[in-house]
């Protein structure tokens, strides 16, 4: 399993690449899973709302809230929004461990786990996508891992990994910065092929 963070800071265009690599994977016959947080933000750009969007079937679930423009009041969290994400994982994969005859595995679709974004929330708190990253990388059945995450994250992002038996060589720093969203999406693409 590869894994690729993709980097970069508030409103840099990581859930955009989450989108775009999706519809390029799935154009590609690639399956793709996981979560993409879909944030409301007020007119003042302030975030008030975040959303988690199942990749697999379309289910939304609120993921955290606090009052309009009011960004000095913490987000409150819904532990259950992240438990419905990771469940749902889950039984996909066990669906498609079961499904899977040993004639028909030269014919596995290649698979892509996204989570966006890993954060303070997982990092420091134990908490949010944690149990779902954790089981991702206990069972390496994704093809592909991609977690999005602030740049000023990364590195802890990375010693996490590491600390998770994760090689150096298998985790991949692509930064919005300094590639555009199509570039980075034929970057991640171009292992899977």
């Amino acid at each position: 399993m590869r894994i690729f963070l993709i980097s970069g800071s508030r409103c840099s265009g990581k859930t955009s690449f989450c989108n775009s690599l999706i519809k390029s994977a799935e154009d590609k016959g690639i399956v793709c899973r996981g979560c993409i947080e879909i944030s409301q933000r007020s007119e003042n750009g302030i975030p008030y709302s975040i959303d988690l969007y199942n990749v697999s079937n379309g289910d939304t679930f609120l993921a955290a809230s606090r009052p309009i423009d009011r960004g000095d009041v913490p987000f409150e969290y819904s532990p259950d929004a992240f438990a419905h994400i990771r469940k749902s994982y889950i039984q996909t994969v066990e669906s498609d461990i079961i499904s899977q005859h040993p004639q028909n595995i030269p014919d596995k679709k290649r698979e892509i786990c996204l989570i966006d974004e890993i954060g303070p929330l997982e990092l420091e708190h134990r908490g949010g996508h944690l149990s779902l990253l954790e089981f991702v990388l206990g069972t390496k059945s994704p093809d592909a891992l991609v977690l999005t995450v602030r740049t000023g994250l990364k590195y802890s992002l990375m010693s996490f990994l590491i600390n998770h038996g994760i090689s150096a060589d298998h985790i991949y720093d692509l930064e919005l910065e300094k590639l555009t969203i199509s570039s980075a999406c034929i970057y991640v693409l171009s292992f899977l092929e």
